[in-house]
């Protein structure tokens, strides 16, 4: 990927919204692609302990089902997740084109990588 992508309103690596972030935009480099990725990386951590002590059946949740409520929440918030599980929905349903979490490990399996 390219450091220096940005799509509307998200920047870098990461695609890290400026507006639900504003405040590490304000002491950070976006362009920095070390910046970049680790607070990409954090944000993913915190939609997880949010996800994790918020969502009463969480544990009953699939691995492949918690990981894809994570990375969804990297999108759409942990908030809307939360709502979307409570709702029975799929995480997805509030993602852009409602498939990121997939769309996302679709694309790391096409790197090696098996997330789920």
């Amino acid at each position: 990927g390219d450091p220096l992508a940005q799509a509307a309103d998200d920047f870098g690596l990461m695609q890290i919204n400026n507006r639900a972030h504003a405040g590490w935009f304000k002491n950070h480099d976006w362009k920095d692609p070390w910046q970049n990725v680790a607070y990409g990386a954090i944000v993913l951590r915190d939609a997880l302990k949010v996800l994790s002590g918020t969502v009463g059946n969480w544990n009953a949740l699939s691995p492949e089902t918690q990981i894809r409520a994570a990375l969804a929440a990297y999108n759409s918030g942990p908030g809307n997740v939360k709502k979307s599980l409570i709702a029975g929905r799929d995480v997805d349903s509030t993602t852009t084109n409602q498939n990121y979490s997939r769309d996302t490990l679709r694309r790391a399996a096409a790197f090696g990588f098996d997330l789920a």
